[in-house]
């Protein structure tokens, strides 16, 4: 069993020709590791506290505003909890096979604006005390299981994630303002045939699943379709 622990200041200079402020911020960490057997488990919360949090208009967050424009966004506390465990069960009904397993939680209650104020900035618009910061999603999840040999190994990947706010506000969320709720699968496999040389491939999406990540800067944008690689690795 181990603790750990962390204190960090943030500073983020604004940019050239910019009329916001420098983003300043606080963030502590405190958690525990725990290994047996080849097994791991790490439990780490979080605490963020912005003294300004800043925002930058870019191509994908648009919001109104000249790409490189920067926004004061005041006061902002970001808390939460991230968890997650692994390990294998090794030689399965008397094979020579394993099963590698993998499960990651972030769990984020808190992602607010501390001050209220009237920005330019889309995404944020008219901020009242209290209210959600937008793209911080509530809850994420992956988890991971795979089976693997000694030349080869496959995994499938769960990523969930939660809806979350695309404007600032607060209570119940506007279907309008809001990116969806997803649960996807994705494949991924190599196969080494030497020492040296392995080929890989990876499927995301496989099911192909249609879902809003954003509605800026033009509207609604999906995530990611389904797709797939192939590739080659050799080690010199």
């Amino acid at each position: 069993m181990e603790l750990l622990g962390g204190l960090s200041k943030g500073f983020n200079p604004p940019g050239p020709g910019s009329s916001a402020d420098e983003e300043e911020s606080v963030n502590w960490e405190f958690g525990g590791r725990f290994r047996h057997a080849g097994w791991s488990a790490e439990v780490i919360g979080f605490y963020s506290d912005y003294d300004n949090l800043v925002g930058t208009c870019t191509e994908s967050t648009g919001g109104g505003c000249d790409i490189g424009d920067q926004f004061d966004g005041g006061t902002a506390t970001v808390a939460g909890l991230e968890a997650s465990s692994g390990g294998q069960f090794s030689s399965i009904f008397g094979w020579a096979i394993d099963i590698p397993v993998r499960l990651s939680y972030t769990w984020t209650p808190t992602a607010e604006f501390d001050s209220s104020f009237d920005s330019d900035f889309g995404p944020w618009g008219d901020v009242k005390d209290g209210d959600d910061i937008p793209y911080i999603p509530e809850n994420q999840a992956q988890l991971s299981v795979g089976l693997a040999a000694t030349r080869w190994r496959v995994n499938v990947i769960a990523n969930y994630v939660d809806e979350t706010r695309t404007t600032a506000g607060s209570g119940s969320i506007p279907n309008d303002e809001s990116t969806d709720e997803y649960l996807i699968f994705d494949l991924a496999a190599d196969y080494r045939f030497t020492d040296r040389f392995s080929a890989f491939t990876r499927i995301d999406n496989v099911l192909d699943e249609t879902y809003i990540v954003a509605r800026r800067p033009s509207g609604v944008r999906p995530g990611k379709p389904q797709s797939a690689m192939l590739g080659f690795r050799y080690s010199f």
